[in-house]
């Protein structure tokens, strides 16, 4: 999945960049990347869970808590 969105936000970029770095100049095209970036890295850092340590299993609940609602099983994996 992982790879398959990096692709794709990889070809959004090839196909859009020139387009508008002709519109709206060079500078302000890296700037908007940028902001696209910033916006990027807030949503991972707010979203996804930190996953270091655990087993498939472990991150599967993770995944099924946020999906499906509170696991208390699931309270017991963030603290330990």
């Amino acid at each position: 999945m992982s790879a398959t969105v990096n692709w794709v936000s990889n070809l959004i970029v090839a196909e859009s960049f020139l387009s508008v770095a002709q519109g709206a100049g060079t500078g302000p095209t890296f700037l908007i990347i940028a902001g696209i970036v910033v916006l990027a890295f807030l949503f991972v850092f707010v979203f996804v869970p930190e996953t270091k340590g655990l087993t498939f299993d472990e991150v599967e609940i993770l995944w099924k808590d946020r999906a499906w609602g509170k696991n208390p099983h699931t309270q017991s994996l963030l603290q330990s």
